[in-house]
């Protein structure tokens, strides 16, 4: 089985299982999960995301819940993890004086 994880949206975040597609705005584990339905998470045999560019906290998100799941099923080395593409530098704000 294939499992695609899409944060790229922060509005409308999806998992993908084999075509099937699961909101994903209560979380990805839970989108997971649903998306599995009484199916065994063994069964799936790959998984990728969608590296982008896109919402910075979606992608980050959905690249760290693809690796650990990958890296739980032996399916991603951690030498080798996901990596999402932002599309440019981050624009981090100056911590303010309080």
């Amino acid at each position: 089985m294939h499992l695609h994880l899409d944060g790229s949206n922060r509005d409308s975040p999806f998992v993908e299982l084999d075509d099937i597609r699961t909101n994903a705005k209560e979380g990805f584990v839970l989108a997971v999960a649903r998306a599995l339905g009484n199916q065994p998470l063994s069964n799936v045999t790959q998984i990728t995301i969608n590296h982008g560019p896109g919402s910075f906290t979606g992608l980050r998100i959905s690249a760290s819940v693809a690796n650990a799941l990958g890296y739980v099923l032996g399916l991603i080395d951690p030498t080798s993890i996901l990596k999402p593409s932002y599309g440019r530098e981050p624009n981090i704000s100056q911590i303010k004086k309080l």
